[in-house]
């Protein structure tokens, strides 16, 4: 009797296949709108509208689709995201109406998008391997981001004369944190397809975009990105090496001296040390609030003066600055929740990092395949790493952190379920 094969139904492939383009092309179109607005005037600031005429066209496909022949399911991160983005709203009506009106607005339309991002992007789970699509768009971002920062000429501008006014990045996307975040994902993404090719040139060429990637950091001058860059890279070293608890320190070593001689050098030869140790002094030798307005830790400070006033609803989402003594902005996410959302929309928000990190976790324990629980190891490393940045800039208003987000879930949700195969 002859065996029959059964193939996948042509349907289901062209549902993957448009899934898998979707995510890809949004990816790289979140980020660098910006990017392709400022340098050539490709979207002349109607970015907003083009995301969102894209979005609500195919989303409804997609949706209909892959809920018609895949029966997705919402996901309980979803739910909380959503609870906390109506928190959101009803603590900006009951703060102010005037700051509702002025501040808040645009921001909270601008989230409006990112919960169609969010849910769409969920989606991804129905492909057979969602973060290697995901990394593939993170991957092609910063490629183009890399070209269009070249194209710009604000490289060579920068490398001439750095100063306050002239951080690489600026000029590109509007602000150079921004742009070193963006930088972020695209070397997450090449520490995982390093980890995947086993050719050496493509190796090679992988480790020279992350050095020209971790370049254009140093020359955007934002501190944050940096420190957190190279936490990233310590934990992606032991994750790719993944050395025997023996071997860790000889393998340390010269890793440790490595980085330590990269950070003097940024330190005392560049604009980003400068940046640094303005930033130390000002911390450090501060005699007075005053000469301390400006410094990161104040806000700190001044975050747990407002805490016990507005620790239920809060003063509304992004306007910590008009409750803040100097006028300052958050310049933190757990400063902008904990102040704008108070205490249950701090919850609600950073309970979806838990839950993603928590399932990994447990992936990783019961797994035994190799790629699997490095793809976890990586997922956890770079959800450290946002949680790091978090200190010093806030990410809940950016397209990337949703899109990121949404994937690590659906691909948690993909293999913790198989669990139980896996143990």
């Amino acid at each position: 009797m002859n065996k029959v094969f059964i193939n996948k139904k042509p349907k289901e492939i062209t549902i993957k296949s448009f899934m898998g383009i979707f995510l890809v092309g949004l990816t790289i179109y979140c980020m660098n709108y910006s990017a392709l607005d400022m340098i050539v005037g490709f979207f002349s600031g109607y970015h907003h509208y083009v995301l969102s005429t894209m979005l609500l066209t195919l989303g409804i496909i997609i949706v209909t689709l892959t809920f018609k022949n895949y029966r997705i399911k919402i996901r309980i991160e979803q739910i909380l995201l959503l609870t906390w983005f109506f928190w959101c709203l009803f603590t900006i009506n009951f703060f102010h109406d005037h700051i509702y009106q002025y501040e808040t607005f645009p921001l909270l339309l601008k989230l409006v998008l990112m919960c169609v991002v969010l849910f769409l992007t969920y989606n991804c789970v129905i492909l057979k391997n969602p973060l290697k699509v995901l990394f593939v768009g993170f991957f092609l971002g910063g490629v183009l981001i890399s070209i269009l920062s070249v194209i710009s000429g604000q490289v060579v501008s920068v490398i001439i004369k750095p100063d306050h006014l002239n951080r690489l990045g600026s000029e590109i996307v509007g602000n150079s944190n921004d742009y070193a975040y963006l930088l972020m994902f695209a070397i997450f993404a090449c520490v995982y397809f390093l980890y995947l090719t086993p050719k050496k040139y493509k190796k090679i060429f992988l480790l020279a975009f992350i050095a020209l990637l971790f370049f254009f950091i140093v020359l955007s001058a934002s501190r944050k990105a940096l420190l957190c860059t190279l936490s990233f890279f310590l934990l992606a070293f032991y994750n790719y090496y993944q050395p025997s608890k023996k071997k860790k320190i000889l393998i340390s070593i010269p890793f440790i001296l490595f980085m330590g001689c990269l950070i003097i050098t940024i330190g005392t030869q560049t604009f980003m040390g400068e940046r640094l140790q303005k930033g130390l002094e000002i911390e450090v030798q501060a005699d007075s609030l005053t000469q301390r307005a400006h410094g990161r830790g104040r806000l700190y400070v001044q975050a747990t003066e407002l805490l016990p006033k507005h620790f239920i609803v809060g003063v509304g989402l992004g306007n910590f600055h008009l409750v803040d003594e100097f006028s300052e902005a958050s310049h933190s996410e757990y400063i902008s929740l904990l102040i704008g959302t108070g205490i249950p929309g701090f919850i609600l928000y950073f309970l979806v990092y838990l839950l993603i990190f928590l399932r990994l976790n447990k992936i990783k324990k019961f797994s035994r395949d190799k790629n699997t629980i490095f793809n976890c190891k990586l997922l956890q490393s770079i959800i450290i790493t946002i949680l790091l940045i978090d200190f010093g800039r806030w990410n809940y208003s950016h397209y990337i952190t949703y899109i990121f987000m949404a994937v690590a879930c659906a691909y948690s949700y993909k293999y913790h379920h198989r669990i139980p195969k896996l143990s």
